[in-house]
């Protein structure tokens, strides 16, 4: 789990490191959600 903040209309990437005690094989999925929950986007694990 990881937060962050970007300034209105941010223009640059934003990286982003997040840690978990999960093992790789146990993570089905990663979401980015809004701080209301909204999801915009989720990824498969590499």
């Amino acid at each position: 789990m990881a937060t962050w903040a970007v300034p209105a209309h941010g223009t640059r990437p934003a990286d982003v490191t997040g840690g978990t005690a999960l093992r790789p094989g146990q993570i089905a999925r990663f979401e980015v959600r809004t701080a209301g929950g909204q999801r915009l986007v989720t990824l498969d694990p590499p």
